[in-house]
């Protein structure tokens, strides 16, 4: 093998390889030794191959963790179910119904151990507040129950008039 043939970014190994794997296929298809010439030029072009596909190298580093290379400290990225057309509106609807509805919460007591003296206030005016609402129920409950009752007993009375004044 002479100098001229041996490039520097293609190993020996390699080269030397391709010459046996050559020779070998000359050799199986004539049982003759092959043509020099032609082995040569089948060598050559080869080795024009493989050196212009540079040889893999193990790199110095080892590979970058899975969070490095994208930004992510997750195991496995999250991915979001698969919805159908009719889910996605409901989901589309109830996030919209969950941003757009006012939260109110009013005059909340703090959480330090020791109350002032604005607190006592602030507790009497929650207190009599929430009285009021359930005072208010109550006057509703009885409302509605009267008139239910009310309904009921005109009814019946309707029915008994009905049942006098029918012809026999």
């Amino acid at each position: 093998m002479s100098k001229n043939l041996v490039r520097e970014n293609v190993p020996l190994s390699r080269f030397g390889v391709l010459v046996a794997q050559l020779e070998s296929i000359g050799a199986s298809a004539s049982q003759q030794s092959p043509d020099p010439l032609l082995v040569m030029r089948l060598i050559w072009d080869k080795w024009q191959l493989v050196a212009a596909a540079p040889e893999k190298t193990k790199p110095a580093f080892p590979p970058l963790p899975l969070a490095a290379r994208t930004g992510s400290t997750a195991l496995e990225e999250y991915k979001g179910p698969v919805l159908k057309e009719e889910e996605e509106d409901l989901e589309v609807k109830l996030r919209r119904i969950l941003e757009n509805v006012p939260v109110r919460v009013s005059n909340t007591s703090g959480s330090s151990v020791g109350s002032g003296s604005g607190d006592f206030h602030q507790y009497r005016q929650m207190r009599r507040r929430e009285q009021d609402r359930l005072a208010r129920m109550d006057v509703d409950y009885q409302r509605r129950k009267e008139l239910a009752e009310f309904t009921m007993r005109r009814e019946e009375r309707m029915k008994a008039a009905e049942e006098r004044t029918v012809k026999k």
